[in-house]
């Protein structure tokens, strides 16, 4: 290797990650990040984007994202994940910051892509939060799924990194 950096023919061997995701460099918090382990973030403030759409190409939809104080990544917010913040927080956006979140990895039954075939798929949920006077329970309604009972903890955790 030249002081410049490896040389097209040369293999530079770097630590192996643990997981598949890992393989693929982003800027959004995935179930592997996590460790197997739940973990309470402090919300450090929203921002909303335009994002390519996965389901029609060339199109775009706005999506919220948490960023989380000390953390590079972001967490892109689904319906599930937002309604939950909502339920805890209120439907004030600004009331969510400095608000701390506890997530855990999880999965999700999903349509295998191009199938009718239903397969789990890696995702993070909300668990709750110290910020919460009392435990939470709500019916959440989605499109197209049944109605889910959905309990959010008053946690009692210090903050931990992913």
């Amino acid at each position: 290797m030249s002081d410049t950096g490896p040389g097209p023919n040369e293999i530079v061997d770097l630590p192996v990650p643990d997981d598949w995701t890992k393989l693929f460099e982003s800027r959004f918090l995935h179930a592997a990040d996590l460790g197997g382990r739940d973990v309470v973030l402090k919300i450090e403030r929203m921002v909303f984007e335009e994002m390519p759409d996965p389901k029609t190409p060339k199109a775009r939809k706005k999506m919220g994202s948490l960023v989380f104080e000390g953390r590079k990544k972001i967490l892109g917010l689904n319906r599930t994940n937002a309604t939950c913040l909502k339920q805890m927080f209120g439907p004030k956006l600004v009331s969510w910051v400095g608000k701390r979140v506890g997530l855990y990895p999880t999965t999700v039954r999903m349509p295998k892509p191009g199938s009718r075939e239903m397969v789990d798929e890696p995702c993070i949920r909300v668990r709750g939060s110290p910020d919460i006077e009392a435990e939470i329970v709500f019916e959440l309604i989605l499109p197209q799924r049944a109605p889910t009972t959905v309990k959010l903890q008053r946690l009692v955790a210090a903050e931990k990194k992913p």
